[in-house]
């Protein structure tokens, strides 16, 4: 069963890109710490139009960690499942152990895809995916989604 986290989504999908290893163009897509204020250590994310939050530069996960992303749900809310390599799930769950009140987001690029508070003394169990409910259907995701899936390693789609 898949861990899912329901969480309070802003979708903007107009992103920056990395240049990956193979050559192509991909989305820099990972879970990120966010900051209450700007410092050397954070970079700029945009969660809605004209409002920014600030996320550590150094991510817990990015596009190569992915080894399946998909998109399910329906017209009432739109969900990202996702699964990662056991190093970066293992850096999930560290990172969000005895972490209460710890704010993390998915984002790709400079946007914020998914905000969330955790809380509780246990960390996520990425081991077996996790999913990010985004709310009302958003025919704007399935691109992103299908540019991060084409840049996994060919053994990992």
């Amino acid at each position: 069963m898949r861990l899912a986290l329901v969480v309070a989504a802003a979708l903007v999908l107009v992103g920056s890109t990395v240049t990956a290893a193979e050559g192509p163009s991909c989305p820099n897509a990972g879970w990120v710490v966010v900051e209450p204020r700007s410092s050397p250590e954070t970079r700029s994310v945009q969660d809605r139009p004209k409002h920014t939050i600030f996320v550590r530069r150094a991510q817990i996960t990015t596009t190569a960690d992915l080894t399946e992303i998909k998109l399910a749900g329906d017209a009432y809310d739109t969900l990202v499942q996702m699964k990662f390599t056991p190093e970066a799930a293992q850096r999930l769950h560290d990172a969000t152990t005895n972490t209460s009140g710890l704010r993390i987001a998915f984002v790709s690029g400079d946007h914020l895809l998914a905000a969330m508070t955790w809380t509780g003394p246990y960390g996520m169990d990425a081991d077996l995916g996790v999913q990010i409910s985004l709310g009302k259907s958003t025919p704007e995701i399935r691109p992103l989604v299908e540019a991060i899936r084409g840049c996994m390693r060919p053994d990992a789609r």
